[in-house]
């Protein structure tokens, strides 16, 4: 258990809640990163009222353990779905049953007596960054979440870009005709995320039966997919192309459009160092093949896997505490 007396009086801790698909991580994390005590359990698909009853046993015995119930100044909430960000409140997920006479954000307040702040993974991913990651040195950046799907938050003057519907960003379907092969493209995350890079090569299975792939079946993964690609394989390279050439292609679009000053990717598929590597160069690529100059950095986050989550939504809730301040102040 941490001593609470190695923490400083002012210092701020908040409470993150990462939702992932397979998992919940549950953390107290300090304005400046430090993970204290977190501990995980597996999600599971139920009625709102259930998963948020366990939710919060979970929650009661971290903060019980590590004794910071009463020095939380707000709880950050990373969840995948529709946010509306102006209510709190999620709206749409596929991740549990939703009821919408039960609002578990506002279960939460009751419970703990504290501001609750919920925003979608991808954008959860964004505020960490602002917060602890490259925000810190530009204002402008744009970040890609490559992983089972795809999904990009921008940030524009230490703020992000929301949209109408809180939905800007959500990229998943884009279309980008064409590709390397010459065929019409699939959508940006069936052909470019981790799902999408396996899909694509099991379809292929059949046009290339020599392929070092066919002994997956059912168990390939993207992982095999790229190292195959690495040795050669003909249908791992065929899907690794389209892959870099649709992700290249949205990120000098995306460029075109908001200038940023950086990209900065997260994910499963991207924390592949080979695979990254050949992106920057298809993305250098393109920019020559239409008689630019790509100067914008590309980076992988410096957040670390391990803690991105659970960053994240503590920093849903320290992103939000401050536009609060900021807010306060210029009504002043």
């Amino acid at each position: 258990m941490l001593e609470v007396g190695s923490l400083e009086r002012t210092e701020r801790v908040v409470l993150g809640i990462d939702v992932g698909g397979t998992k919940v991580c549950v953390g107290v994390v300090t304005e400046d990163g430090r993970v204290l005590d977190k501990q995980r359990y597996p999600h599971r698909n139920v009625p709102v009222e259930e998963w948020t009853k366990e939710l919060m046993a979970q929650t009661d015995a971290l903060l019980e353990r590590c004794g910071m119930r009463d020095r939380i100044a707000a709880v950050g909430i990373g969840c995948r779905g529709n946010v509306d960000h102006r209510s709190q409140r999620l709206m749409a997920t596929t991740i549990m049953k939703l009821s919408p006479e039960y609002d578990f954000c506002q279960a939460l307040r009751s419970r703990y007596g504290r501001p609750v702040y919920i925003d979608n993974d991808v954008k959860a991913v964004a505020c960490g960054e602002i917060v602890f990651g490259a925000g810190r040195e530009c204002g402008d950046f744009v970040c890609y979440n490559v992983g089972t799907g795809i999904a990009v938050a921008s940030v524009a003057e230490g703020r992000l870009i929301r949209g109408r519907d809180n939905n800007a960003g959500e990229i998943s379907t884009d279309y980008l005709p064409g590709g390397r092969d010459g065929e019409a493209a699939p959508g940006l995350e069936a052909a470019a995320s981790g799902r999408g890079i396996e899909d694509q090569a099991r379809a292929l299975l059949d046009a290339y039966p020599d392929s070092a792939l066919a002994a997956q079946g059912e168990k390939l993964t993207a992982r095999d997919v790229l190292a195959a690609c690495r040795e050669g394989d003909p249908l791992a390279g065929k899907v690794v192309r389209r892959a870099l050439y649709m992700l290249a292609a949205s990120a000098v679009n995306i460029g075109h459009l908001l200038n940023p000053e950086r990209f900065v990717f997260v994910g499963g598929v991207i924390s592949d160092p080979w695979f990254f590597e050949q992106l920057q160069g298809t993305v250098e690529e393109l920019s020559r093949a239409v008689g630019e100059r790509w100067d914008a950095v590309l980076q992988v986050s410096e957040l670390g896997i391990e803690h991105a989550g659970l960053l994240g939504a503590a920093s849903v809730a320290f992103y939000n505490m401050k536009l609060n301040e900021q807010n306060h102040k210029e009504v002043e």
